[in-house]
């Protein structure tokens, strides 16, 4: 089965990104599109996103491991939504759901920068072990898709 991912242009280059809802106490069931970047660990929910799905780090703990990180250049601060399921459609519409800790960044300044409100959420490779899928990217073609074998 196959889940499709969008291909765009930015910054010159075709990117992937993919469309997915989390469920988790006192978040909003809205879509996020993320970037799928196999160089981060994390699947991690950005600022932006974590505003429009009321995620309050209020609620969250700090990560343990790896609690200060560096993403497009900024410094953030990692907290830990426990608990949550991402879910997905497939290329039939049919909904796949994994549970996994998410990645919650905040800006460790305080006045945040312009540019913090332009990086997007990034899917990691967690999301891509947890759900033993293959991902496949041909910039070229602008063809990308998750497989599950």
């Amino acid at each position: 089965m196959k889940f499709p991912i969008r291909v765009v242009k930015r910054f010159g280059q075709w990117m992937p990104f993919i469309v997915f809802t989390i469920n988790a106490n006192r978040v909003n069931p809205m879509p996020v599109e993320a970037l799928v970047d196999t160089g981060s660990p994390w699947l991690a929910i950005t600022p932006k996103d974590s505003l429009r799905l009321n995620i309050s780090i209020k609620h969250l703990k700090k990560a343990k491991n790896f609690p200060t990180i560096t993403l497009a250049s900024h410094k953030f601060h990692r907290y830990i939504l426990n608990g949550g399921t991402v879910c997905l459609k497939d290329e039939k519409g049919k909904l796949f759901s994994y549970k996994l800790p998410i990645s919650v960044l905040w800006p460790t300044k305080k006045k945040w920068p312009s540019q913090i409100k332009d990086i997007p959420s990034v899917v990691g490779s967690d999301f891509l072990t947890f759900g033993k899928l293959h991902f496949y990217f041909d910039p070229y073609n602008q063809i990308a898709f998750l497989e599950k074998t």
